[in-house]
């Protein structure tokens, strides 16, 4: 999984980070209307599933440049936080990319955990043997 977030307001946790300024604010109020709404259901790895791996984040909004819009809002991932419900036989295997930065990708927010999977697992042909 890449950055999983079900839009849901969990209480007492929170999965993002927000900037102060003015529009950081209208999109967070939206963020959580959104989520107050839509309600998701948990992440859950089903039993029937053999092997399976969390790519992940928080970073704070802080860390991106100001042309980076996650520098306004990022979305967290769930992590190895016992959020996600593993219904399978396996553990889960855990990636943290928090605040960490890549050549042709930048610093890791919600977006690029994406391009990381592709530059470095998927691209590399080593994806499901990833440990």
């Amino acid at each position: 999984m890449l950055d999983p977030h079900p839009a849901t307001n969990y209480p007492n946790r929170v999965y993002y980070s927000a900037s102060i300024v003015a529009t950081a604010l209208t999109l967070e109020e939206t963020y959580l209307a959104f989520q107050a709404v839509a309600v998701d259901p948990p992440v859950i790895v089903p039993r029937a599933v053999n092997y399976a791996e969390v790519f992940f984040q928080h970073t704070p909004v802080g860390k991106f440049g100001l042309t980076n819009t996650e520098s306004l809002l990022n979305l967290w991932g769930q992590g190895n936080d016992g959020i996600i419900i593993n219904n399978s036989y396996s553990s889960i295997h855990y990636h943290e990319l928090t605040s960490q930065t890549f050549a042709g990708i930048g610093t890791i927010g919600h977006s690029e955990v994406h391009e990381y999977y592709q530059t470095f697992i998927g691209d590399q042909g080593i994806s499901l043997t990833y440990s």
